[in-house]
């Protein structure tokens, strides 16, 4: 036997269905829900826009972040180019001169 110095409650649980639910309706609403809170230039819109971009980032302008990887692989490919070039130019340039004194022990 179980002795306890308070009893919890036990949770009710409620067997709700409603009769109509429309569900292009709800969705609707939450937009038009979500673009007025957006709208406010109080605190919590605030927070939602920032939530909202960076939950979303650039997902609904595909042809923006396109260009942007675009210009960063061109210039990431002539940081590559740029790096190669300082690669040969050291190697021919001092390649010789460090051979040299291994090579006058």
């Amino acid at each position: 036997m179980k002795w306890r110095l308070s009893r919890l409650p036990k949770h009710k649980s409620y067997n709700y269905t409603p009769k109509y639910y429309n569900e292009r309706k709800e969705e609707l609403q939450e937009i038009l829900d979500g673009v007025e809170e957006r709208k406010s230039e109080d605190i919590n819109g605030m927070k939602a826009r920032i939530s909202r971009g960076l939950k979303g980032g650039t997902s609904t302008d595909r042809s923006y972040r396109k260009r942007r990887v675009r210009h960063s692989n061109y210039r990431l490919l002539l940081v590559i180019i740029f790096l190669l070039f300082l690669a040969y130019i050291i190697v021919t340039v001092y390649l010789p001169d460090i051979i040299s004194v291994f090579t006058k022990q």
